[in-house]
């Protein structure tokens, strides 16, 4: 498999001392009056791994309420931030400076399940409210002074909160390649290679933010979604240009402060719906996932060189096959080292017979139908869509290409 290693150059688009575009907006929170968008600056940004949400009960009177001022306790990376008015409403950060106690019971003597730290964003879950009284009084210590305070609130359940929708934007991503930049060397650009591609930050001045993601395959055109923010008299003007090698679209949303007055709030959402759409939700919908997809087959393309490396040069035939595992082991030794396609088939065969409902047996199911299409033998495409209804994408590529 051929990669594409880009060289971006990083160049910052601004002069010394100057506050870029995500600096001078940092936290500050906009709706088109049906959804949110709220960016942070890249300084801020503690990129971590961990997808785990924590859930749990807490005394709210150690909360309060945010209009964007956040911490993400599974911080992504991101860098735009894009949500609903409902969840923004439900969305609060950990007031406490020593941090917040999350316990498994609306008790304080509830077992403690973590401690969230001071500014922790997260969503008080809708209904949960305990002790049926409207709140209450706890002792607790100023940790500054010292001294004994009163706090009062009420017991709440609570899970750290994660933006959901396709909109979010990693800076950087798990390869590191969003950078500024002010060229793309295009000889770089297109040349040949396989679900390759680029994304950079190409404008993050003081009145503007610009960014792109542009990918080329061997399966299909090159695409492209450009995305680019300016303020026109207090309100934000979003531009997002999208196409391929035959097509092009654009859409202008506009936003404002989720401060505004209400009725302007709405006013701005009925003229967002007036504007000239070329591309719907629907069709940027359909690019996050297509995009997506391509990124999976790509990592499933290097697991199954890898998986093929492995059985190639490390693994033997396991004498007294007993489970479907090591069934499933014969089959792959057999088709990768010993490249004996009707034995391996076999081994597979039984594989799945002792354990056909797992999902961990989707390379079974996609060999198996690779063998299949070489040996000119029967239900390759059937075991390519199982592959597929298992959650691996290589073999949606696969029934796309071959099975009518």
């Amino acid at each position: 498999m051929k990669t594409l290693q880009l060289l971006l150059l990083f160049a910052p688009l601004v002069s010394f001392g100057q506050e870029t575009f995500l600096e001078k907006h940092d936290n500050t929170v906009w709706t088109d009056g049906s959804s949110t968008i709220s960016f942070r600056k890249l300084s801020s940004i503690k990129y971590s791994e961990s997808t785990k949400q924590i859930k749990g009960y807490v005394f709210d009177g150690f909360l309060k309420k945010s209009y964007g001022d956040i911490n993400l306790y599974n911080d992504q990376g991101y860098f735009i931030i894009s949500d609903s008015i409902q969840n923004l409403n439900n969305l609060y950060v950990i007031n406490a400076k020593s941090g917040l106690n999350v316990r498994k019971a609306p008790s304080s003597s509830g077992e403690i399940i973590t401690t969230l730290g001071y500014g922790i964003a997260v969503i008080i879950k809708s209904g949960q409210q305990y002790n049926n009284v409207d709140s209450f009084i706890i002792n607790d210590i100023d940790k500054d002074t010292g001294e004994s305070i009163e706090v009062e609130g009420k017991w709440v359940e609570i899970e750290t909160y994660s933006p959901t929708g396709h909109r979010q934007e990693l800076f950087p991503d798990n390869n590191g390649s969003w950078s500024f930049t002010n060229k793309v060397d295009e000889m770089t650009r297109y040349l040949e290679c396989h679900m390759c591609g680029y994304k950079a930050i190409t404008e993050n001045s003081s009145d503007a933010l610009s960014f792109i993601q542009e990918e080329k395959g061997d399966y299909g055109p090159t695409t492209y979604v450009s995305n680019s923010f300016s303020i026109d008299n207090s309100k934000m003007i979003e531009v997002i240009n999208h196409g391929n090698d035959t097509n092009e679209g654009s859409s202008e949303t506009i936003w404002v402060s989720t401060r505004s007055d209400s009725d302007y709030i709405e006013k701005i959402k009925v003229k967002n719906k007036k504007v000239l759409k070329v591309n719907t939700q629907t069709e940027l919908d359909s690019i996050a996932e297509m995009n997506y997809e391509k990124n999976q087959i790509m990592m499933e393309e290097n697991d199954f060189e890898e998986l093929g490396n492995y059985f190639r040069y490390n693994a033997n035939i396991k004498e007294n096959p007993k489970n479907a595992v090591d069934y499933n082991h014969n089959g792959m030794v057999k088709f990768f080292k010993l490249n004996d396609k009707s034995s391996a088939i076999i081994d597979f065969n039984k594989s799945i017979e002792l354990n056909p409902g797992s999902a961990n047996q989707f390379f079974c199911y996609f060999i198996r139908g690779l063998i299949k299409n070489d040996l000119n033998i029967k239900g390759a495409c059937d075991d390519w869509i199982k592959a597929a209804d298992l959650g691996y994408y290589t073999a949606k590529k696969m029934v796309k290409e071959n099975c009518k």
